[in-house]
């Protein structure tokens, strides 16, 4: 660390603390370029770190507008899921399974809605539970489809009797 107004070390807090001034400095000055009508291409690097705070930033061209381009639009589609069996719901909406068929396929799935008996509505506002996929491209979109649903085949052939009825009880 450099030293203080006498020479001596500064403790972390204090090199934190110039660390953060010069962050303010920075985003300030870069905020005054974007209201001269400055373009992110023409905005300047990051300025060297003190000695002994190096690999802080992050590798140039990483930063929040380098490079930035417009968005790609995803494509989505949605899988309902509420009616198969318990296990199978479990198993695909497993934090696992959902990050081997994101890995694997590059689309984004969540969870949502809520689970809703069989002869049930759902209540007002929500929908029955079932899967968002977002992905970049329609092969994406659908090889995730594709393995989302042999999941639940797969889990649902497995699946206990009294499970696969879409209930417990007997009446």
């Amino acid at each position: 660390a450099s030293g203080g107004a006498m020479g001596a070390p500064l403790s972390a807090e204090q090199a934190l603390s110039e660390a953060q001034q010069r962050a303010h400095a920075a985003a300030r000055q870069i905020a005054s370029q974007f209201s001269a009508g400055l373009t992110p291409g023409s905005l300047p690097t990051a300025p060297p770190m003190p000695a002994g705070m190096g690999g802080m930033y992050p590798p140039a061209g990483a930063g929040a507008l380098a490079g930035r381009v417009a968005p790609r639009a995803w494509m989505q589609t949605e899988f309902e899921i509420n009616d198969y069996p318990k296990t199978a719901r479990w198993k695909v909406t497993s934090k696992d399974a959902l990050l081997a068929i994101t890995e694997w396929t590059r689309a984004a799935i969540t969870t949502k809605g809520c689970y809703v008996a069989p002869g049930q509505k759902p209540p007002p506002g929500e929908r029955k539970l079932y899967l968002l996929i977002e992905a970049e491209d329609a092969s994406q979109l659908k090889e995730a489809k594709k393995e989302v649903k042999r999941l639940l085949e797969e889990a649902s052939a497995y699946a206990a009797p009294e499970e696969q009825a879409g209930g417990r009880y007997k009446v």
